[in-house]
């Protein structure tokens, strides 16, 4: 399941990085036919400057939690940081500008540009991992594991409740280990047999 993990946020970093590059490239291939004279930017210059940038924008992405597991949070949670992420690197390039070159109107035009389309770009393909991923785990595949660790009868129903209600979420509460008796769920055990109980059902999260 870890192996699983890191293969999507990876994935999903590799994806970030080349939505933003290919965005990056069509629209200064856009802005220098728009403004020939005043945006003089060449090609290899160009490609280095996209690729450093896009680099920094991922580190950012991973910096605001963007990769962080999707299984429980809202597609808002993912948008919101995407955002404010394009918006932060985009107000430090126009302030960049500002102080170091007289006529940036073009090169303004290139930022808005990019970081407007991309951010649409990756809004759109976050939104469609999420959905895809909780289409699956509402047809029980990618499910988790879970081992239960309580003594409150009142604890162990308002966790299944919200398990039950989310069946997006993709958890499977195998049992609970405890002390005292909860209705409703296997007994697996008592807090005395734990390490048994981790060794010989391996779940994949303890609560």
């Amino acid at each position: 399941m870890r192996d699983y993990r890191y293969l999507l946020s990876s994935l999903d970093k590799v994806l970030d990085y080349c939505l933003n590059f290919i965005t990056a490239y069509l629209t200064y291939l856009l802005t220098k036919f728009l403004y020939p004279n005043e945006f003089r930017i060449g090609n290899t210059r160009a490609i280095f400057i996209i690729s450093v940038l896009s680099l920094i924008t991922v580190f950012l992405y991973n910096y605001h939690n963007v990769y962080l597991p999707m299984r429980t949070r809202s597609p808002l949670f993912f948008v919101s940081r995407i955002f404010l992420v394009n918006v932060e690197v985009g107000s430090i390039l126009i302030v960049l500008l500002v102080l170091l070159r007289d006529r940036i109107s073009a090169y303004v035009s290139w930022l808005v540009m990019t970081f407007l389309i991309s951010s649409l770009l990756l809004i759109a393909k976050k939104i469609a991992m999420i959905s895809l991923l909780r289409t699956l785990r509402t047809k029980k595949h990618n499910i988790k594991h879970i081992l239960l660790v309580t003594d409150s009868q009142e604890m162990a129903d308002a966790y299944m409740e919200e398990i039950l209600n989310n069946p997006h979420f993709g958890y499977n509460v195998i049992g609970y280990v405890g002390n005292l008796n909860v209705i409703g769920l296997p007994h697996l055990g008592t807090t005395g047999d734990l390490d048994r109980i981790l060794k010989e059902y391996q779940p994949d999260e303890v609560v």
